[in-house]
């Protein structure tokens, strides 16, 4: 899934709903997946002991 994508559904989803808690639920879950699969520097993975 692209970031367009889920920034679209988002924005259907927000107008239906009336609210903008979808554009804060897709944000978190964007940064979520970029998190995981690019950690920061000096960034430890859960169970990578």
């Amino acid at each position: 899934m692209t970031l367009i994508a889920l920034l679209q559904g988002a924005h259907v989803t927000g107008r239906a709903a009336g609210t903008i808690q979808p554009f804060d639920q897709a944000a978190r879950a964007a940064t979520a997946l970029a998190q995981s699969r690019y950690p920061g520097p000096g960034s430890e993975l859960p169970g990578s002991d």
